[in-house]
């Protein structure tokens, strides 16, 4: 999903633009999140450094994609079509994990959830061995 697809349209995106800010529930946590409306005319203003899909097909670098296939905030299609974008990169799936791989915050546990956990390991063993 392109990311100004996220953005509210018409009328939603003028009542936005009048009051300055809407909120949206986060799933996970219940809280009203403010989005305010310098954060669109940032993005609008730089549309370009902001393109994900964009910056995937011209990366020079190998890119690690990660995502967690029970995601509830952004499609493993997502995650998929960036791979396809960008052949110089590697796809790292993590099965049943969710959009923040089992953290929250605040973090008060002394470990690492395990979905986490393993996601750092694949980030240090990525970086290590593309150095």
């Amino acid at each position: 999903v392109d990311t100004l697809e996220r953005f509210p349209k018409n009328e939603a995106l003028e009542n936005w633009k009048r009051e300055g800010v809407y909120y949206v529930l986060n799933g996970r946590t219940k809280q009203e999140m403010p989005h305010y409306y310098q954060f669109y005319e940032d993005f609008e203003n730089n549309v370009h450094r902001f393109d994900v899909e964009r910056a995937t097909e011209m990366a020079k670098a190998y890119v690690l994609i990660v995502h967690g296939t029970n995601d509830e905030s952004v499609s493993v299609k997502n995650a998929e079509h960036l791979h396809i974008l960008n052949p110089n990169s590697e796809l790292f799936l993590v099965e049943n994990a969710d959009h923040t791989f089992g953290s929250k915050e605040p973090w008060t546990e002394k470990e690492l959830p395990e979905n986490l956990k393993i996601v750092t390991e694949k980030c240090i063993d990525f970086i290590k061995q593309n150095i």
